[in-house]
């Protein structure tokens, strides 16, 4: 089912009409304000899908002090767990029961 009128219709199309008539008659006049966005937008878009070598290295640059915590020994990890289980202590709360 359409959700606009048969009037609606016609105004969208007449609109697109219009401006697809105004995008003919730039490109006509001037075409470097129409084509040059377009092939900015075009490179812009094949690197984003496509990066080079150089713009993955520069945007994944670490730091060589840093030390991750997971390349730490699995042993060392396992010491500082808590051998215990948790432990509940009775409060001054009144019980009510």
């Amino acid at each position: 089912m359409s959700t606009f009128s048969t009037t609606q219709k016609g105004w969208h199309f007449l609109v697109l009409a219009l401006f697809a008539i105004g995008f003919i008659v730039e490109l006509i006049q001037h075409p470097i304000s129409i084509i040059l966005p377009l092939v900015l937008i075009g490179v812009i878009y094949y690197l984003y899908k496509f990066p080079p070598a150089w713009l993955i290295r520069l945007s994944t640059r670490t730091d060589r002090r840093f030390i991750h915590p997971r390349s730490q020994p699995q042993k060392a990890i396992n010491k500082r767990a808590k051998k215990h289980s948790f432990r509940v202590i009775n409060g001054k709360k009144k019980r009510s029961l």
